[in-house]
């Protein structure tokens, strides 16, 4: 009977007990319709997804705001949803939430049904089973698209902003840095002009300033010491007549100021009266001095001393002069002297070659009246003779020398030198001689008588090494003091440096004419040739060692 009564109220209970389980399910059924109720119509999109972000549950607004079905997204990704851009960033910020079990907010772009992105605020919180694990997420997620738009308005606002403050800034400091410019150049140019000032003060060049009226408005101090004018004596009071002779002011009012007013500038000679009333030539620049309306408002000149100069003028005059008188004496010497060689070339070899002649007829009629001696001496005679006719033909040469009118033309001094050897060589082919001519020496001048100095100069290497078994003879440039040097090398008898100077000097000879024949002249012909090109000679040698004769020649002919 006990264990009766125990099951039957043990029934009671679980009765009870059932009771209270069906109470609870139909509250718990009641809130969830509830929160779907509210999840259902709710602006904001709730989502759920499990721990690998795969979606369970869409609520309704989804459809409002991204155009699809809730049931849509079910089974599949969320990320999948997600701007391939903003991806890598959600899946982050997920596994974050997931791993920390904390909540999360993130931005991001989702794709509409249509296929267009709106920006979208989802705020994640982990979801946990009983035993604390984290078995997925809830989402609620918002579309800020506007708010976004109106952000990225108001972000454009804001820089737009940002760029007139910085371009008000930018004009601002540019503005201040022209005016701290326009504050420095105005400082140097009054710091410019109170130094020209200065200049124009102690200058020993004339400047004055006058109106249009002919007013003096200002002197400086130079042209106050010339004129008389004292320190503190008003010179507006002065008339500008005054400060200058009468033909200088008929300049002035005739020329300059026509001219300055209609050109701005005159440039001429004229004069001042200085305060002991000696005139005083200037040559002088006045340039005019527009006001604001165009109009010249004042002139002012610079004038310079010329005295020295015109009085320099008058003695250049004179020496022309003199110069004149002297060409015309020149030109009736060098017609005696054309007259004197005409009477030399003529007169004087006349008579040598009938005595040269009378020789020749002695020796051929009366061979065998005279003995050894005698045809000796009429050989002696016979080349004395021919000795003279090649001193007056040296002599005629060289006097023609500073006649010859000059012909300019580049020459190859290597080719004439070559061809000069050539000939040598030609004319005594048993003399073993060898020739060190440079290449490519060209030069300006006159082709003939430059031919004539190497002429010379190499005849006499090659009379002069004529004693040596073998020679050498060398044409060649260098660079002495830095001065182009030509010249002509051998290694024949040389001669003494103390004689040197008798060298270019007509009929001076440093060896006998038994040792080497010649009238002495070539020399002094080579001399007159080069200075007529403007440049000079000069030699270097020693007794048996050899000689070098230097020649330069004016580069700019």
């Amino acid at each position: 009977m006990a264990r009766t009564d125990d099951l039957a109220s043990l029934a009671g209970d679980i009765k009870e007990m059932l009771g209270s389980l069906e109470q609870s399910r139909r509250e718990v059924l009641a809130r969830e319709a509830q929160l779907r109720n509210i999840t259902d119509n709710m602006q904001d999109m709730i989502r759920q997804t499990d721990a690998s972000g795969i979606i369970l549950y869409s609520s309704p607004s989804y459809k409002t705001v991204m155009g699809y079905e809730p049931e849509a997204f079910l089974g599949k990704s969320a990320f999948e949803y997600i701007h391939p851009d903003d991806r890598h960033r959600a899946k982050t910020a997920f596994k974050k939430l997931i791993n920390t079990a904390s909540a999360g907010i993130l931005e991001y772009r989702s794709r509409h049904s249509e296929g267009h992105y709106l920006w979208v605020e989802a705020i994640g919180k982990p979801l946990f089973d009983d035993e604390g694990r984290v078995t997925g997420t809830i989402f609620g997620t918002r579309d800020i698209t506007e708010h976004k738009h109106a952000e990225a308005e108001l972000n454009k606002y804001r820089e737009h902003l940002e760029e007139l403050v910085n371009k008000r800034t930018s004009a601002l400091q540019e503005v201040n840095a022209m005016l701290k410019l326009e504050i420095q150049e105005r400082s140097r140019i009054e710091e410019a002009r109170a130094r020209l000032a200065d200049i124009i003060e102690a200058t020993s060049d004339f400047v004055v300033t006058t109106d249009l009226h002919r007013r003096l408005l200002y002197c400086n101090r130079s042209l106050r010491e010339m004129l008389g004018i004292g320190e503190a004596e008003e010179i507006s009071s002065i008339p500008i007549a005054d400060i200058h002779p009468e033909w200088a002011n008929r300049i002035i009012i005739e020329q300059v100021y026509p001219v300055v007013i209609r050109d701005g500038i005159w440039q001429g000679e004229a004069a001042f009266l200085s305060r002991t009333g000696r005139e005083v030539p200037v040559s002088q620049v006045t340039v005019a001095h527009r006001g604001t309306d165009g109009e010249v408002a004042y002139l002012s000149t610079i004038a310079r001393d010329i005295t020295a100069l015109k009085q320099s003028e008058e003695q250049i005059r004179k020496l022309n002069e003199g110069l004149e008188r002297r060409a015309c004496e020149l030109s009736a010497v060098n017609k005696e002297l054309e007259a004197f060689s005409y009477s030399v070339s003529h007169d004087l070899r006349a008579p040598l070659r009938i005595i040269d002649g009378f020789c020749h007829v002695l020796t051929e009629d009366y061979h065998d009246k005279l003995d050894d001696e005698g045809r000796e001496d009429l050989r002696i005679i016979s080349s004395q003779c021919q000795r003279m006719g090649n001193l007056i033909n040296d002599l005629l040469d060289l006097s023609r020398l500073s006649l010859k009118e000059m012909l300019l033309e580049d020459v190859d001094l290597s080719q004439i030198a070559e061809s000069i050897a050539a000939e040598l060589q030609e004319r005594e082919p048993e003399r073993q001689v060898s020739f060190a001519i440079a290449t490519g020496l060209k030069v300006r001048g006159d082709r003939l008588l430059l031919q004539s100095v190497l002429e010379n100069l190499m005849n006499n290497a090659w009379k002069f090494t004529s004693k040596h078994s073998q020679a050498k003879i060398e044409f060649g440039v260098t660079n002495i003091n830095g001065e182009v040097a030509y010249f002509v090398r051998d290694d024949g008898a040389g001669f003494d440096m103390t004689y040197a100077d008798k060298l270019f000097k007509p009929f001076q000879r440093l060896h006998t004419i038994k040792e080497f024949p010649g009238t002495g002249v070539g020399l002094a012909s080579v001399q007159r040739i080069i200075q007529r090109h403007g440049g000079r000679v000069f030699t270097e040698g020693a007794l048996d060692k050899g000689a070098t004769f230097y020649f330069t020649l004016n580069s700019e002919l």
